[in-house]
This record gives structure tokens, sequence and C-alpha cells, in this order.
């Protein structure tokens, strides 16, 4: 026969075991997280003077060129502009660790960037992200050979 009372202290525990073991496994996957540096993301979004778009293009893509060769802590620099808006550009930054963020902010041809594009940039909204999952496939030789 089914005891109601039974049922009920079986589901405490089970509700218990549970919570422990999620609390257990969460401490040892922010322990592993700990241990292992995470690359530091960031998303840049940028509203560009619509007169200067062009400008801000060209100084923008100098800038990459010169530093994704010369800068080991960067990873990634990748920009986009919205298709319906072309004056909101988004920039997609990961460095090796938060000290090559700083380093590249630090460089001779950031800061000339920076100072060339002062007058050219509306608003600036940046955002420190956390990655779940990084993958990326090697850039086809086609895109190469269209810059």
């Amino acid at each position: 026969m089914f005891n109601m009372n039974n049922h009920r202290s079986k589901g405490k525990r089970d509700f218990f075991t549970k919570s422990a073991l999620t609390f257990i496994l969460s401490a040892c996957c922010l322990s592993c997280f700990a241990q292992e540096k995470l690359p530091y993301v960031r998303i840049v979004n940028i509203v560009v003077d619509s007169v200067q778009l062009e400008n801000f293009k060209d100084a923008l893509k100098k800038h990459i060129k010169l530093s994704i060769p010369t800068e080991s802590g960067i990873l990634t620099l990748h920009v986009l502009y919205d298709k319906e808006n072309p004056t909101h550009v988004t920039v997609f930054e990961i460095y090796r660790d938060k000290e090559a963020h700083i380093a590249h902010q630090k460089t001779s041809h950031f800061l000339e960037y920076r100072k060339i594009t002062a007058g050219m940039v509306k608003s600036t909204a940046r955002f420190e992200m956390l990655p779940i999952v990084l993958e990326t496939k090697p850039i086809p030789a086609w895109y190469e050979n269209q810059k």
C-alpha cells in the first residue's frame, strides 16, 4: 500500500541530495574556471558620424592591420556594421587576457587610431563578456584576397 509519509520524506531526501550534488558540482566547476585563465572578450558598439563613416572605416582597417600581426595578445578583432544603419559599428574583440587588452590600449597605433577617430565617433558602449563557446574556422583565401 502507498504510504504518503514515506513518499514525502523520500521526495525531501531526493531534493536535498540533488541540491547538495548541484552545489558540489558547481563548486568544482567554479574552481576549474578559477584555475583556467579565460580570454578577455569585449563587444564595443560605436555610432559614427555619417559624414565621417568612410574615414572611420579606413582608420579602423589601418589600425587592425597594424594590431593583429604585432600583438600576440590579440586573438580576434572583428568589425561589422549594421546593414540597415551603417553608422552603427560593432567591434568583437578577444584577447589572451585582460592584461593583453590593457597593453593593446597603450600601443602607439591604438593611441593614433583614437586620436584620428575622436571627432568621428558620436557614442560608444563597451561590454565585457564571458565566453560560453569560442569556435571559428580559418578565413577562406577568397575573402583574404578581397581586402
